[in-house]
């Protein structure tokens, strides 16, 4: 495609495209508005998504969002980043065509209007308001959220997304939509591997291997595309198989006749994560069924009040109490603690106590994982956040320059279902779950304890925290029989 800009012809894309890459780079052009490219590492990927997203945006006004799973990513790999020749890719949009260029907000507004940015979907506040077109840069690491969030916008406005990334295991968004769309009249679907390209030989990535350069598992995920029944270094992705293949993800489904519990991670400013789950006795066998997932980020407790109240109202449920975290205690801005705080909105968390390790803790998950059910259809994100929870890798380290599995994981985009899942799981193991009376959202605030217990001189509404139990005990004068019958085993 050739522009004209006073009377100087500017060709985009503004590369030599390879011969691999030309179906890839005329998908657009032949009609498709969604494309799937599914490629090898150094196969030029970043590369061709900005000059084709270069070349999109004059051809149509409008706003253009390249996604990467973190805004730091986005400003590594591309906003910084350059190709093989040293040459920037924010360079590959011509001078002659930019109004302006934002550093800070990596964007770049073009003469004849349209917008192009940059954005990490770790910050999900930033999905976008209309796009028209979109890249999906290493999909497989995203939280799947952003595409789900994107993809009826381009529906309703007639835009294109292109997506390009590795494999990252079979548990995950990626594997899902590769096997949904195969074969699709509507999508442009392509997987290259070195074999197909021959950009790097097989003797090459043999030599990495014998170096310690690459594991074998990572070179069949990175070069060879393959997509494998596990991500390297993860936690859960073997017991969940194990779980898929035992019947224990399926349309497992709530239970009126038994309450429910959550368990929270708690990130007010950023991602929160809650897992909500019954404890099923089923034939002499005792079962933690995990029934629902949900997760967001930039919001208040009030939000999560909200959530929770929509799905005791349309679903039924009853709660039986609320796990937290030990730094449920942390103090926020207004100088009271998440715990006060979440009590104020109705929320009455009883808080887990801290273990000696998250790396214990991994390892109690994937001891009693056994145990465990999970609905498929409103755990799916869940399940594939926990899949894909891994064990921080370092490049390069000093003593041989070799990768290193470090003991602790990699805090991304599935840390906080992680986080939360853990919560859960040493709240049961603690025997923590058990029906308290208290569970209820904001029931403390409107029910009195005569109506509930019989009893007329204590209101719900004076009923202090879980912790606190035993220090207001003198101070309100309540028989123990009565704090028995609420607590049922905390306070002996």
């Amino acid at each position: 495609m050739s522009i004209e800009i006073k009377k100087k012809e500017i060709m985009l894309p503004s590369f030599k495209v390879r011969s691999y890459q030309l179906g890839f780079m005329s998908a657009l052009d032949r009609g498709f508005k969604r494309v799937l490219a599914i490629n090898h590492r150094r196969w030029g990927k970043d590369l061709c998504c900005v000059n084709l997203t270069a070349k999109e945006a004059f051809k149509r006004v409008g706003s253009y969002y390249y996604y990467l799973p973190t805004q730091v990513q986005a400003r590594k790999i591309v906003w910084n980043g350059m190709d093989g020749t040293g040459k920037k890719f924010t360079d590959y949009f011509p001078e002659d065509v930019i109004k302006r260029k934002l550093d800070k907000d990596m964007m770049i507004e073009l003469k004849n209007g349209s917008i192009i940015q940059l954005i990490g979907t770790d910050n999900l506040d930033v999905v976008g308001v209309n796009p028209v077109g979109c890249i999906f840069s290493e999909f497989s690491l995203h939280n799947p959220k952003a595409w789900q969030y994107v993809q009826p916008i381009l529906r309703e406005n007639g835009g294109w997304a292109v997506i390009n990334t590795t494999p990252r295991g079979k548990q995950n968004h990626l594997y899902r939509l590769y096997k949904g769309v195969l074969g699709s009249k509507d999508w442009s679907v392509t997987k290259q591997s070195i074999l197909d390209t021959g950009v790097i030989s097989e003797r090459e990535v043999q030599e990495d291997i014998e170096n310690g350069l690459i594991t074998p598992m990572l070179a069949r995920q990175e070069y060879y595309c393959d997509f494998l029944d596990e991500v390297e270094g993860s936690y859960y992705a073997e017991v969940i198989n194990i779980a898929n293949d035992d019947g224990r993800v399926g349309d497992f489904e709530f239970q009126p006749n038994e309450v429910v519990f959550t368990g929270w991670d708690l990130g007010i400013d950023n991602a929160m994560s809650i897992w909500f789950f019954q404890i099923i006795r089923d034939s002499g066998e005792v079962w933690v069924r995990f029934i629902d997932h949900y997760e967001n980020s930039n919001k208040g407790l009030e939000h999560y009040v909200d959530v929770l109240l929509d799905k005791q109202a349309e679903k039924g449920y009853r709660y039986g109490g609320h796990l937290a975290p030990h730094d449920v205690r942390k103090r926020e801005m207004n100088g009271l603690t998440v715990q006060a705080n979440a009590e104020q909105y109705g929320i009455y968390f009883e808080r887990v106590p801290r273990t000696k390790s998250v790396r214990d803790d991994i390892e109690t998950v994937r001891r009693l994982f056994k145990r465990f059910q999970f609905n498929n259809k409103t755990c799916r994100n869940g399940l594939d956040f926990l899949a894909a929870y891994h064990a921080k890798i370092v490049k390069g380290t000093e003593d041989s320059g070799k990768p290193l599995f470090y003991s602790k994981p990699e805090h991304d985009h599935t840390s906080n279902t992680a986080d939360a899942f853990r919560t859960c799981v040493a709240g049961w193991e603690l025997g923590m779950c058990i029906d308290a009376g208290l569970g209820e959202i904001r029931v403390r605030n409107s029910v009195s304890m005569a109506e509930k217990y019989g009893k007329k001189d204590v209101i719900i509404e004076k009923l202090p925290l879980w912790e606190s139990f035993d220090l207001e005990r003198e101070k309100l004068r309540t028989p123990d029989d009565v704090y028995d019958g609420i607590c049922n085993r905390h306070f002996k």
